[in-house]
């Protein structure tokens, strides 16, 4: 069992690491949850990826690195404006 959940860590961690430098990359680049999960990270490793791509934005927003805004009624995730 407790392995399992230091996977879920390691997966978690490294989907936040993808996220970051996705954003590092692209600085001024914004998009919902499912956006981020469809075109951002990479399908090799995740197969149904939203769950936990949820869980690393809202690492990343708890950590200071993003900010997550409502527009029109949805949750868009963008760089906290700062250098990553």
């Amino acid at each position: 069992m407790a392995s399992n959940s230091l996977k879920k860590v390691a997966e978690l961690e490294s989907v936040a690491r993808e996220i970051e430098q996705y954003f590092s990359n692209h600085p001024d680049a914004g998009d919902t949850a499912e956006g981020i999960a469809n075109w951002w990270v990479s399908h090799q490793v995740l197969s149904n990826s939203t769950p936990i791509v949820l869980s690393a934005l809202e690492y990343l927003v708890g950590q200071g690195v993003l900010l997550k805004r409502k527009y029109g009624g949805r949750e868009i995730y963008t760089s906290n404006g700062e250098a990553l």
